[in-house]
């Protein structure tokens, strides 16, 4: 069997390659986990299909050191992301502990560090109203951390969640939340609804809802139809922000109404009104 030759500086390009890689190489999205997979795929098959030798050794090789790094990669990160989940959950745990036990925050609810976060600033800007789009079990943990003179509305626009919602606030002996059902017109909560029904200034603007998981810009027209509603220094907190659409939408708002970055996450982004 002949042995493949391993020219000396195709060796140097792919341990720089490689170096590059691990030091430097990070996936951020699924969308940029996609590009991974396609790029190792790509070297591969140039690797297997390259008649020269040393253009199908390197381009092998690489290929699947870029396949191997990516995958130790995401777990890592992910291993990170529940350990830095924890740690937070750990310091909420002696203001959230009741008599009833909580629902899991995260996936669909904010996650804890969105949670400690809003409790924080509640309690230095003395915060009066808080509203909520997507209401939940992150309601039920934000109504055991913060203020009792704080009040809180929930906008939820399915009739089933609503109810659920609701049932939940019950059982956990939340305070009175005032919980708006307000069906979707053309992708947005009923206007006349939330007119009627949302209080005059709000101080704490918490985006979780509607659904967006297609990205279809459900959540863009909030600042459009609250804005006017925000008090001067109002925190507006958007959650999901690890999509591309959330992000793209929390630039735009931004750059349009002028909002101050004051906290940023992989899983959501916090503003202040100006």
């Amino acid at each position: 069997m002949r042995s493949v030759d391993r020219p000396t500086c195709h060796t140097r390009v792919v341990d720089r390659v490689l170096n590059q890689i691990s030091s430097h190489w990070r996936v951020r999205s699924r969308t940029s986990s996609a590009v991974v997979a396609a790029a190792s795929g790509a070297l591969i098959g140039l690797g297997l299909s390259s008649s020269a030798k040393p253009l199908r050794f390197v381009a092998g090789w690489a290929g699947s050191a870029l396949a191997i790094g990516s995958i130790l990669d995401y777990g890592v990160r992910g291993q990170k992301e529940v350990l830095d989940d924890n740690r937070k959950l750990w310091a909420l745990a002696p203001g959230i502990v009741g008599s009833t036990p909580i629902r899991p925050l995260g996936g669909w609810a904010l996650g804890p560090g969105a949670v400690a976060f809003v409790a924080q600033w509640v309690a230095v800007h003395q915060s009066r109203t808080l509203v909520e789009l997507g209401p939940g079990a992150s309601t039920v943990a934000l109504d055991r951390l913060l203020p009792a003179t704080l009040q809180m509305w929930g906008v939820e626009h399915d009739a089933a969640f609503a109810n659920a919602a609701a049932e939940l606030f019950a059982y956990s002996g939340t305070r009175e939340v005032t919980l708006i059902h307000a069906p979707l017109i053309d992708g947005w909560y009923d206007t006349k609804l939330l007119n009627s029904q949302l209080p005059p200034q709000i101080d704490v603007l918490i985006v979780d809802g509607p659904p967006n998981l297609m990205g279809n810009g459900n959540r863009r027209p909030a600042l459009l139809r609250l804005h006017n509603r925000l008090s001067p220094g109002a925190l507006i907190l958007v959650d999901d922000t690890a999509r591309r659409d959330e992000r793209k939408m929390a630039t735009e708002w931004a750059r349009e109404y002028k909002l101050r970055v004051v906290h940023r996450e992989t899983e959501f982004l916090a503003f202040q009104a100006m």
